[in-house]
């Protein structure tokens, strides 16, 4: 197709801009004035996608057109926001409107009355800042939450939580996967095991001096010693969390559970035996309130 044989229309997503079927833009304004840059299309530039744009005027504004987008308005079918332009030879450079093709992306689907995992889609929602589409669903359990369409159309949620343990089964067996292993409110299991050794690693990459290097079952073998009790002192404490995993700062090795007060005590002291039997020895000394010598 030649000059001669190029075609223009005005636009109807760029007021005061004109489309041609060469994939060229230019402004309205300057073909009813007889300007002579009536005839000159505005530049164009490729995005990080390579997709050709033009930057155009509106309201006192510029912003980025697909020039796709543009002519497929123009020349084969209205575009709005819930459609998607793409190039049916997938050259982006080659806009003509036999190579352009619009439809509905799956985004902007009708989801009413669908399933997806355990929901059951009820009605639309408000749309979420990003102006993305989000619907009220039911679980099998009788919840209703707001979720959001791409979250149910990816599978990235499949109920409201109550059968997060029964698909992590099916997914990946309870034997592989840590988290339902015993449960992590379960204390002595693996996967509580696995919290409170991730804690302490936590803590040492912070302080950015220890590297622990036992496991899980080493934390679990440990429990198992303890019996739930401090292993300084014996004592109970009333919460789990109370207990805290001691390691040595040195080798990185976990050595016992420890309640609140002997952990303190023990930093304190920075793992010194000889600090400890001279407390000890001090304490001795002023049983009857005085001071003594030894």
């Amino acid at each position: 197709m030649d000059s001669l044989q190029e075609e223009w229309r005005d636009s109807r997503l760029a007021p005061g801009y004109q489309v041609s079927s060469l994939g060229r833009v230019r402004r309205s304004e300057a073909v009813r004035s007889g300007r002579k840059h009536a005839t000159e299309s505005l530049v164009l530039r490729d995005d990080r996608s390579g997709v050709p744009h033009v930057h155009l005027k509106w309201k006192g504004n510029s912003r980025p057109y697909a020039l796709r987008r543009l002519v497929c308005d123009a020349f084969c079918s209205p575009v709005t926001g819930q459609h998607y332009v793409r190039n049916l030879d997938g050259d982006l450079h080659n806009c003509t409107p036999g190579n352009l093709e619009a439809f509905v992306t799956i985004k902007h689907e009708d989801l009413s009355g669908k399933a997806f995992g355990f929901w059951t889609v009820i009605e639309r929602a408000a749309d979420d800042k990003s102006r993305n589409r989000r619907w009220r669903c039911r679980c099998v359990c009788g919840k209703v939450k707001t979720v959001g369409g791409i979250s149910l159309k990816a599978s990235q949620t499949q109920s409201c939580g109550c059968k997060r343990r029964e698909l992590l089964i099916a997914k990946v067996g309870q034997e592989k996967h840590y988290k339902w292993l015993g449960g992590i409110d379960n204390p002595g299991s693996l996967a509580w095991c696995n919290l409170k050794l991730g804690s302490l690693r936590y803590a040492c990459k912070r302080r950015d001096k220890d590297r622990i290097v036992s496991t899980a079952e080493d934390v679990q073998n440990l429990w198992v010693t303890c019996a739930g009790r401090c292993a300084a002192c014996g004592s109970e404490p009333d919460s789990m969390r109370a207990l805290h995993l001691d390691h040595d700062h040195e080798t990185g090795v976990v050595r016992g559970f420890l309640c609140n007060t002997c952990n303190v005590a023990l930093g304190m002291v920075r793992d010194s035996p000889e600090r400890l039997r001279q407390l000890a020895e001090y304490l001795e000394r002023i049983a009857d309130g005085k001071v003594r010598r030894s």
